[in-house]
């Protein structure tokens, strides 16, 4: 399990290429069974 506990991006307005990556790298974890839980900062 991975917990992350806010400031989740280094700027409140990212472009879109950097969520592509954040949902890519999130999709991963699932996907080899890994939970991840965001804490909005």
């Amino acid at each position: 399990m991975i917990i992350s506990g806010g400031d989740f991006f280094d700027t409140q307005r990212p472009s879109p290429s950097i969520y592509i990556t954040a949902i890519r790298g999130l999709t991963r974890l699932r996907e080899v069974g890994i939970r991840v839980i965001v804490i909005r900062g």
